[in-house]
């Protein structure tokens, strides 16, 4: 995918955005404060419709603004070109891709692919609920069985959860059992086969690093079973699940484990290798999404070298392909010197551009 040129209005702290991008590397520097995230969070959202800064999502709109415009002119593998339109009014939102509405996010996700790094991700090494998350949304992009799966089952869950909280009725109860051990034994198939690739894919990215340090990614396959497997776990688990109030087991109660140097990372390892860990996990999953899709992702690189040392910062760079265009933010004035033998870098200081307007 290329980003050709992206058009903001009202989006946070910027005003007016209209600027052209290059292949390769565009490198965006700023202080703190001038909209450098805001840039790659208006990306994003073209891509799956929300925001990634989640502890920030709610209120996007420039205060004393009433509605935002975020416009990408894009060009992919085929050399097919495409235009997104993102518009919202208070709480209402509307996307167009060459100029038809998109009425549903099944429709949108993987037209235009996007991998996000920023500082919010270190929930993944520390949430079990923040991994499912972000290995979701992979599959949700390359598969769309997988999607409608997901969608039906987390409706299923939900409406067993509710049932739990009352006084038990088995024979209702069975029925949403029934419904949830074929969609959990599915999902569970579809997981394995994505983590036997996945896992290879880091493992070789890891080895390509020539790191000092082990890292590994492990998906505990005991835990998958088959529909009449899963359905006689619920019934037996009924009475646990009714004192508690929620479903303990399935596929959202998986067990995904991040190792370094053999350990869980989140209880070891220094802030800068945690975050070499989660740059590694995310050029896996744009390698991953660019093989499945024939598509490479857009990849966004949040603040890159906080807390992280630059020598290893570029030598994770290195891993990608020529394919990926990636944007990269900083606060740092030097960091245009750090790609001195980069040949497609585009250096992009927010100071000096006309291009961007930002409210007062």
């Amino acid at each position: 995918m290329l980003l050709n040129s992206l058009v903001i209005e009202n989006l946070r702290s910027i005003n007016k955005f209209n600027m052209d991008f290059e292949p390769g590397i565009n490198l965006i520097y700023g202080e703190n404060g001038k909209g450098k995230t805001s840039i790659l969070e208006a990306i994003y959202i073209l891509s799956i419709s929300r925001s990634f800064r989640s502890h920030f999502a709610r209120n996007i709109i420039t205060d004393g603004k009433s509605n935002i415009k975020i416009l990408g002119k894009i060009t992919d593998n085929k050399k097919s070109h495409l235009k997104i339109e993102y518009y919202k009014l208070k709480q209402k939102k509307r996307i167009k891709i060459n100029e038809k509405t998109i009425n549903s996010l099944s429709d949108l996700l993987g037209v235009f692919p996007v991998t996000i790094l920023s500082p919010e991700d270190i929930d993944i090494i520390h949430s079990n609920k923040a991994k499912h998350k972000f290995f979701n949304m992979i599959l949700c992009h390359t598969n769309k069985v997988y999607l409608h799966m997901l969608q039906q089952y987390q409706q299923t869950i939900k409406q067993r959860n509710t049932l739990l909280s009352q006084p038990l009725d088995n024979s209702y109860l069975q029925v949403w059992d029934e419904k949830l051990s074929e969609l959990g034994s599915k999902m569970w198939n579809i997981r394995k086969d994505f983590f036997d690739e996945f896992i290879i894919i880091f493992k070789k990215l890891w080895q390509q690093l020539d790191c000092e340090f082990s890292a590994t990614l492990q998906y505990d396959i005991t835990q998958v079973l088959t529909k009449e497997e899963f359905y006689q776990a619920l019934a037996e688990q009924v009475s646990v699940d009714s004192r508690r109030g929620y479903t303990t087991i399935g596929p959202h109660r998986d067990n995904i484990n991040l190792t370094f140097n053999q350990m869980d990372i989140k209880n070891c390892g220094s802030q800068g290798e945690k975050k070499l860990f989660l740059i590694v996990l995310k050029i896996a999953e744009a390698v991953y999404i660019g093989n499945k899709m024939n598509n490479e992702p857009i990849i966004l690189l949040d603040d890159l070298f906080a807390m992280l040392d630059k020598n290893r910062g570029l030598k994770t760079l290195r891993l990608l392909t020529n394919n990926f265009q990636i944007f990269i933010t900083t606060t740092d004035s030097n960091a245009e010197t750090y790609f001195s033998n980069q040949d497609d870098l585009n250096f992009i200081k927010l100071e000096e551009c006309e291009e961007i307007c930002f409210a007062a």
